[in-house]
């Protein structure tokens, strides 16, 4: 099992939500935000406020792609977001989204699916901060954590796509799915983490 030092190594993309300049400043890629707040919560950290109708965080680039991924964030989720579809992260192919029965979706190739990976229903609490994961192979198979849990009622997610537009966080390009709440130390890795390492990354615990 990898201590999350090294699994460090695997990040490909991080927003830290410390403010504006943090934000444009991303060492990663460059973040170009729209319509953004950004607040501080005593246990989490610093986050981003996602208004739920306009807010996003444009990448510039499609850097997901079709290899192996896994997504991690804190969310804090006030409404299901616009229309009901709340994006945590699209890129016109991928996606992960909320959907007003408290599940949360993945797409590789939207909007040709077959497939579609999903949590249970009732994974996500409005009003509360909840830590989800989820991780995509290569070849499609999905799977979602929440708060460190295995929580994964399908695991087809289509086949994996490259982009048709950049990587938004909070949205989709088109500005109309935008997530409404907060999102804090949203973080994605060019691997998929185990069950045991995805619980370290929750707990913030170092295993050597």
């Amino acid at each position: 099992m990898s201590s999350l030092i090294s699994l460090d190594r695997h990040v490909i993309h991080r927003e830290s939500f410390k403010s504006e300049l943090d934000v444009r400043l991303n060492p990663y890629h460059r973040s170009v935000p729209t319509a953004m707040a950004y607040g501080v919560d005593s246990r989490i950290g610093p986050y981003g406020i996602f208004n739920g109708t306009t807010s996003k965080i444009d990448t510039q680039s499609d850097w997901i792609g079709v290899g192996a991924c896994t997504i991690s964030a804190w969310i804090y989720a006030t409404g299901w977001g616009e229309v009901g579809y709340g994006r945590i992260i699209d890129n016109g192919k991928f996606r992960i989204h909320l959907s007003t029965d408290g599940r949360v979706y993945l797409d590789s190739n939207y909007p040709s699916t077959p497939g579609i990976c999903y949590t249970n229903s009732s994974a996500i609490v409005l009003g509360k901060w909840t830590h989800i994961v989820a991780t995509r192979n290569s070849i499609g198979t999905g799977a979602f954590y929440i708060n460190g849990v295995y929580n994964t009622q399908a695991i087809n997610s289509g086949t994996p796509t490259a982009g048709s537009t950049d990587v938004i966080i909070g949205n989709n390009n088109a500005s109309s799915t935008t997530f409404d709440g907060n999102i804090a130390l949203f973080e994605v890795r060019d691997l998929v983490l185990t069950a045991d390492e995805v619980a370290a990354l929750y707990n913030r615990r170092l295993y050597r």
